[in-house]
């Protein structure tokens, strides 16, 4: 495989560009579109050579264990550095991944709270009884020791026009 260097030889018969001859020796594939269309690795040696650097580098990268750090480290490192040098993390240079990443682990955060809170309300319906499931009823505090399905609307249906309380159906 032949690499193109982007500056060129001036020559006086024109701008030739620069070419170096590689053996690809391995193929990987990072999953984000802009390291897999453009990114090589290749020796350090060879590199200099290639953009005529000698013993100089045009950049140093860093792997951190934790990649949420990497905003902090290179704050941290510009401090330190000379005034000609930048320092760049990946959240700027990717900062649509990052953001759809900040954003994931949001709303993973919201949902599993809405689980846990569902969770525990439902909880609270189990252990509260029956009348609390029921929208719109509730069991009358004079009766709460009768049986189950007892309840208000229950005790104030009219009978067979006496004054006791009949529950139609159900007793007799």
């Amino acid at each position: 495989m032949a690499l193109i260097a982007p500056q060129g030889l001036v020559t006086p018969a024109g701008v030739i560009p620069r070419l170096k001859q590689f053996t690809v020796v391995g193929v990987f594939e990072a999953g984000i579109t802009d390291a897999d269309s453009a990114l090589a690795l290749v020796h350090l040696q060879d590199a200099q050579t290639l953009y005529q650097m000698g013993d100089a580098v045009s950049g140093v990268r860093l792997k951190l264990d934790d990649l949420f750090a990497a905003r902090t480290v290179a704050r941290e490192l510009l401090v330190s550095l000379p005034r000609d040098v930048f320092a760049s993390d990946w959240t700027r240079s990717h900062a649509n991944f990052f953001r759809a990443v900040e954003i994931e682990k949001r709303m993973m955060f919201m949902i599993l709270t809405l689980i846990i809170l569902g969770r525990g309300d439902q909880h609270h319906l189990d252990a509260g009884g029956r009348g609390h499931r029921q929208a719109g009823r509730h069991r009358h505090p004079a009766h709460a020791r009768r049986r189950a399905g007892l309840d208000h609307a229950d005790l104030h249906r009219a009978g067979d026009g006496d004054r006791r309380h009949r529950h139609a159906g159900r007793d007799g």
